[in-house]
């Protein structure tokens, strides 16, 4: 693989790992200061537990897409590797969507 395409990739790897942090630290320690306040504004205090592991796991689901499809890009140079990342990123999307809906009543 030549030079500045492999560089490409592996900032893409970094990003999707950034944004893999980003959901973990949104799932375990609830962190979800990170989303825009109307994202948030109408949700219970008990209820953020629940949004908070659900938003989490969606967003660790998107990084994880785009990390391994740009790893399996490196390793196979297949365009076939981005359905990877269009199947996870379609479900992370999903489910931001239906968490959003059921806990802030609104999706924007």
């Amino acid at each position: 693989m030549p030079t500045i395409p492999l560089i490409v990739m592996l900032l893409v790897m970094l990003s999707g790992f950034v944004i893999i942090f980003i959901g973990v630290r949104i799932w375990f320690q609830r962190k979800i200061s990170y989303l825009h306040i109307y994202h948030r504004d109408k949700i219970k205090a008990e209820d953020i537990p629940v949004f908070a592991k659900k938003t989490g796991q969606a967003v660790i689901l998107i990084g994880v897409g785009i990390f391994l499809s740009s790893l399996l890009f490196i390793l196979t140079e297949s365009i076939w590797s981005w359905c990877v990342f269009a199947l996870c990123f379609l479900i992370g999307i999903g489910l931001l969507v239906r968490t959003a809906k059921k806990y802030n009543g609104h999706i924007i």
